[in-house]
């Protein structure tokens, strides 16, 4: 991580800036790329005082930090005490919380206090310390305190299909903090999920600029009474990669998904795997802590995983599961000379596990793993021997993506395989591409025999590919715990 420091003209001030550059690893699920997220923090605080007949001041400052202002009245009566002279004071302060290379939190605050004043004038003069033929006046006060910070985000270069998820967080302490998300351009940042929060950056969007505001003012007049007003909110800003189906649900990517697939209570032991709640792929459960799943749905979400932000849910609603168990570990092909690497520009080796931190329930039995015959990879496809794809992806209704996180299955034949994949063509009449890192079973015996992990489909969804359980065993036996 690069932190630096720069006045320059930008947005609404001129400002301190502190700019946090992110250099990710090339991104799995939607491309390999090596590019850079600049979070760069603005701020900005003004106050005004008025009290009495004083001149009202006004102060400014055009960085991260604080500005405070007090001003006292000079009312005073005549020929003998009386009333009290006016006040105003106000402060506004913007404060960076927490900085990371992809999250920042930013504290905004904003006080007023006004307290009018009365006095006495004496036209008659004064006798004996009172005063003759006494008149009353009353004086105004008011405040005002403003503080403001501009965080802009922009995802340098990166590939056209790439996505980047940029969560926006407020805490109103006290008050309303206002926030809104711009384009450079000043046009609306579309919100991108139902939580409301949520915008995803891609090559259209590579930008965006998020202005946050708490303001408070305060006035009175008179010798009664006085008013004060505070607000005081904090702002988060992430920026993460999404969730491989979520990204895809909202932005209508061609990612995998099962094409004219069927509802399903069935494959017990298949389970969606999620990232901060959202769906993300598919995987099976192959031990009783072991999750099988594609690379492409861990590679670059490794700090996901570190943060205990991944879960694997079973049952067949994702949103609704049955029982939910937090990922604590992970594995995928990385050493060339075992024989297997995971390749993100080719997907080949493209296979993980995962795993929980306790035994998954008894409820949902492991999958027994297909060796390579019985049937054999040939009576597979020259029969051919129907194979069921299931997972938790989107369904495609009138070109429509629909209904993420339910539980589908569907029917193809394997067109054709390699020493280590199959795929099939759209020539078959129910699927396009099962989602990713779902299973392909075989039914042997009254049994579901696990073959395949569901890794890419191409860009017309004209082919889907699969991986071969058989051909990983060498490396997947000694990682199922």
């Amino acid at each position: 991580m690069k932190i630096g420091t720069a006045f320059s003209f930008w947005a609404f001030c001129c400002a301190f800036s502190l700019s946090l550059f992110l250099t990710t690893q090339p991104s799995l699920a939607q491309g390999a790329i090596n590019d850079e997220v600049e979070i760069q923090i603005l701020g900005k605080s003004r106050v005004l005082v008025d009290a009495g007949v004083q001149t009202p001041l006004v102060q400014s400052v055009d960085q991260i930090g604080d500005v405070s202002l007090t001003l006292d009245g000079t009312e005073k009566s005549e020929c003998r005490p009386y009333g009290r002279a006016s006040a105003s004071r106000a402060s506004a302060s913007t404060r960076i919380i927490e900085s990371s290379p992809n999250r920042v939190v930013v504290e905004l605050s904003s006080s007023s206090y006004a307290q009018g004043g009365h006095f006495r004038t004496c036209p008659g003069g004064c006798f004996l310390g009172n005063c003759v033929g006494n008149e009353g006046n009353d004086t105004a006060s008011r405040s005002e305190g403003r503080a403001l910070s501009t965080i802009r985000v922009k995802i340098h270069s990166f590939d056209a299909s790439e996505t980047f998820l940029l969560d926006v967080g407020t805490v109103a302490q006290a008050g309303n903090i206002v926030v809104h998300v711009k384009t450079p351009s000043g046009n609306d940042v579309p919100r991108s999920s139902e939580k409301g929060n949520e915008y995803l950056l891609s090559a259209d969007t590579h930008e965006a600029v998020l202005f946050a505001e708490v303001q408070t003012s305060a006035q009175n007049k008179g010798g009664c009474c006085n008013h004060s007003d505070g607000a005081t909110g904090l702002v988060s800003v992430s920026v993460d990669r999404p969730p491989v189906l979520y990204s895809a649900y909202q932005k209508g990517l061609d990612m995998p998904f099962i094409h004219k697939g069927e509802e399903t209570h069935a494959y017990r032991n298949v389970a969606a795997i999620g990232l901060n709640g959202l769906i993300h792929c598919s995987g099976t459960l192959i031990g009783r802590r072991t999750v099988l799943t594609a690379a492409h749905c861990v590679e670059n979400y490794q700090n996901y995983i570190a943060a205990g932000r991944m879960t694997v849910s079973f049952g067949s609603l994702f949103f609704r599961p049955e029982k939910n168990y937090v990922v604590t570990g992970f594995d995928f092909p990385r050493d060339p000379a075992a024989g297997f690497f995971f390749n993100p520009q080719t997907y080949e080796d493209d296979i993980a596990v995962l795993y929980v931190a306790e035994d998954v329930d008894s409820a949902y039995p492991p999958s027994s793993l297909h060796v390579g015959d019985r049937p054999t990879w040939a009576e597979i496809k020259d029969k051919p021997i129907a194979i069921i794809i299931v997972g938790f992806g989107f369904n495609v209704v009138r070109n429509d993506a629909v209904g993420a996180g339910i539980k589908r299955e569907a029917a193809i034949h394997a067109d054709g395989y390699t020493n280590r994949s199959f795929f099939f063509q759209r020539s078959n009449p129910n699927t396009c591409k099962g989602d990713s890192g779902g299973p392909s079973f075989l039914i042997v015996n009254d049994d579901f025999v696990l073959i395949g992990v569901t890794s890419t489909g191409d860009a017309g969804c004209n082919q889907g590919n699969n991986l071969r359980v058989d051909s990983y065993l060498p490396w997947l036996t000694t990682r199922i715990r």
